[in-house]
């Protein structure tokens, strides 16, 4: 828009995975951090100047904005870089949450489909998702914001409970066989979770 650099000040209001009942593919930062038009694919730096986050869209008539935190960007891009296009994983299960056990989680996998990357590294029906990657699970939220970093081909260790004993396997996931090519190079498609929720 032709306009010097005009940086923004605000605070991070809080970590949102949905908005007005839609989910976003993966947790996105909040920030009351006022924006205006062009500002779209800006920064968001910390006090230390550390880039945490890529603006993507105004709230509350410009007030406040969404982004995509940085490690998601990454992702997207380290993806871009290693195979052309975007590469979600998919591992085959279906999850439900239930009261929270001592463990601290609520999240049980309720069905594995047959032939997929879950049926094939030793996860079971019953199994109680502890963490999955880098990402602890304490709720079904947390396995749908873990499953965006899933990328097809690459190891992730899940760990779960079983039997009142932690067990960690390791699983590669796949590109989900339902999802039309061009929509799974979007990285904001639902081809992107690849762990179907039910509650």
């Amino acid at each position: 828009m032709d306009l010097p650099l005009t940086p923004s000040f605000g605070l991070v209001a809080g970590f949102d995975l949905k908005y007005l009942g839609r989910f976003f593919s993966t947790t996105h930062i909040r920030a009351n951090v006022p924006v205006q038009r062009g500002q779209g694919g800006a920064p968001l730096l910390n006090t230390r100047g550390e880039v945490v986050g890529i603006l993507i869209s105004s709230l509350d008539n410009g007030s406040g904005c969404f982004a995509l935190p940085i490690e998601a960007a990454e992702k997207v891009r380290r993806e871009y870089v290693r195979y052309g296009d975007i590469h979600p994983g998919w591992i085959g299960i279906n999850i439900v949450q239930t009261p929270k056990e001592n463990s601290g989680t609520s999240v049980i996998v309720n069905d594995l489909l047959e032939e997929t990357p879950a049926a094939k590294c030793g996860l079971k029906k019953g199994d109680y998702l502890l963490q999955v990657g880098d990402t602890k699970i304490s709720a079904p939220e947390d396995v749908m914001n873990a499953s965006f970093y899933l990328t097809a081909g690459e190891e992730v260790p899940i760990t779960v409970l079983r039997d009142g004993s932690k067990v960690t396997v390791t699983v590669q996931p796949m590109m989900h066989p339902a999802v039309p090519r061009d929509v799974a190079t979007s990285p904001l498609s639902h081809g992107a979770i690849p762990l179907k929720m039910e509650r």
